[in-house]
């Protein structure tokens, strides 16, 4: 038995054996090596969730106001984001690239599929058969394509900006990734990121998601510098 650990629960089903390890968040607690387990500290239960991808803390229930578990130390819900690389701009461009074009075409939204290949150590971008309107969009997911990961979702909000909307909580909740909301497609984009664990949504900056390349501006005259002057301290 692993520091901090305190039960492994078993369950059957269809023959197959699943293991939950359950662990105290005491002074002896250290990092075990499973996926998924559970972690009792003193203000709750926590799920640990951890993918390629990213490692997730979400809570599964806290104990009532003053009934905290004082032998044990605090833990808080948060995320930990390690993609195996950014996304690169080439692949954000293709993207909001259909995203205008079906905008164009239907006035509606639209999803693509964010995939990783870790034979290949690139993402993929799919299309999956969709219907699509201006505030509804319902598409067809499936298993994962021999050989890859998916990673989440990237989907448009047509001439709207980038949020996630309560019908995206919805459709997000039981979907555990990275979900990725375009807005304004029409004009300068804008772009809300986040991932979702267990109905949990942590959000997350582009900057640390997308390789976006910086803007190429052209030569600033320096007669217009020389008009700016520094306050000294």
């Amino acid at each position: 038995m692993m520091k901090g650990q305190l039960v492994i629960m078993k369950c059957r089903e269809e023959n197959l054996m699943a293991e939950i390890s359950f662990y105290l968040k005491d002074e002896d607690f250290e990092k075990p090596p499973e996926d998924i387990y559970y972690l009792l500290a003193a203000n709750g239960l926590f799920k640990i969730t951890k993918t390629f991808a990213f490692t997730a803390s979400t809570v599964s229930f806290t104990p009532r106001k003053g009934k905290e578990l004082k032998s044990l130390k605090v833990h808080e819900e948060e995320l930990k984001l390690h993609l195996p690389k950014k996304i690169p701009s080439s692949m954000f461009l293709d993207s909001l690239g259909f995203f205008r074009e079906i905008y164009r075409l239907h006035q509606s939204e639209a999803e693509v599929l964010l995939y990783w290949s870790d034979k290949e150590k690139e993402y993929v971008l799919i299309v999956p058969e969709q219907m699509a309107g201006s505030m509804a969009l319902s598409a067809e997911v499936g298993a994962n394509p021999k050989g890859l990961d998916r990673v989440g979702t990237m989907h448009s909000h047509g001439d709207l900006w980038a949020f996630h909307s309560e019908i995206d909580d919805r459709d997000e909740e039981h979907d555990d990734g990275l979900h990725i909301t375009f807005g304004d497609v029409m004009d300068f984009p804008s772009i809300s990121c986040s991932v979702v664990v267990d109905g949990r949504r942590f959000m997350v900056q582009p900057k640390n998601i997308f390789e976006l390349e910086p803007f190429k501006l052209p030569l600033v005259p320096k007669a217009w510098v020389k008009k700016v002057k520094p306050i000294r301290g």
